[in-house]
């Protein structure tokens, strides 16, 4: 399914092609009940001058991420550039946000992150048009994703995913007041869970405090 709408069935070794439509910044949500791999291509802008299609692997939601990320844009630097980041995090992260760049870090509020509906506005994502770099970008509270995509006017057409793939970053430590229950989430897509209480499942509920690992 895109956004709650079925598209199609695949089998093993099978593909299927689906334009989305959708603009630079707005997100689409892929889900499958089977594992598959994501390909987006991307088109340059009309009237851009590049001729070129752009493609990357997308990474799932929530067995990928990085705390922080810094790239810059490579190729020749022009005023008729293009050259755009979105970022993915949860709704919970969408505030946490700093870059090295001031005049983006006044637009990395969470009023200016799209939710996204299909995951019960779990996922928040952001897209702007920013400057050459170097950019870095970090999250303190959260993993996230960043995708960059450098249009050069001249024919040149450049998409990339920036993620670390792992599950089993459960975050930074958390106080535990008296009474409270703290949700511990492993990451969707793992074959077996073993946590050191001795859950077998994809999340636990921690009432006590302590060091707990899966």
């Amino acid at each position: 399914t895109i956004d709650g709408t079925g598209i199609g069935s695949i089998n093993r070794g099978e593909y299927l092609k689906y334009a989305i439509g959708v603009s630079s910044f707005s997100p689409a949500y892929v889900q499958s009940n089977k594992s598959v791999e994501v390909y987006m291509f991307y088109k340059a802008r009309p009237g851009s001058g590049s001729s070129e299609v752009a493609a990357a692997i997308c990474a799932p939601l929530a067995c990928a991420g990085s705390y922080q990320i810094t790239f810059t844009k490579t190729g020749p630097n022009s005023i008729s550039d293009y050259y755009l980041i979105r970022l993915l995090s949860k709704t919970a992260d969408c505030g946490n946000f700093t870059c090295s760049d001031p005049s983006i870090q006044s637009f990395l509020v969470p009023a200016n992150f799209i939710s996204l509906p299909f995951t019960g506005n779990l996922w928040g994502f952001f897209g702007m048009e920013v400057g050459f770099g170097p950019l870095t970008f970090s999250n303190s509270t959260g993993n996230f994703q960043a995708t960059t995509m450098n249009e050069l006017t001249m024919g040149a057409l450049r998409a990339n995913n920036y993620t670390g793939y792992s599950g089993l970053n459960l975050g930074p430590d958390r106080v535990l007041c008296p009474g409270d229950t703290l949700l511990l989430d492993a990451g969707f897509g793992a074959f077996q869970y073993l946590w050191s209480t001795g859950a077998t499942s994809r999340t636990i509920n921690v009432t006590s405090a302590g060091t707990y690992w899966v």
